[in-house]
């Protein structure tokens, strides 16, 4: 049996950048960085790299992660 030892990234899909970064912010999360040009954003979750990831677009609430392993 494998034992999942965290999760490693995850990725959501925004349909607003700037609210989905002012709402993680307020959630108490690290912005990383910013690429408005790319319409993505990177907040640090813990010890974790990179963390929790956000881009504006189509799909909005899809979303995925990996798991350590």
């Amino acid at each position: 049996m494998i034992q999942p030892l965290g999760i490693d990234n995850v990725f959501f899909t925004v349909g607003n950048l700037e609210e989905a970064v002012a709402f993680y912010e307020r959630c108490g999360l690290k912005l990383k960085f910013r690429i408005d040009e790319a319409r993505i954003a990177l907040f640090a979750i813990d010890s974790e790299k990179p963390g929790l990831m956000l881009r504006a677009g189509e799909g909005v609430g899809a979303g995925r992660r990996w798991r350590e392993v």
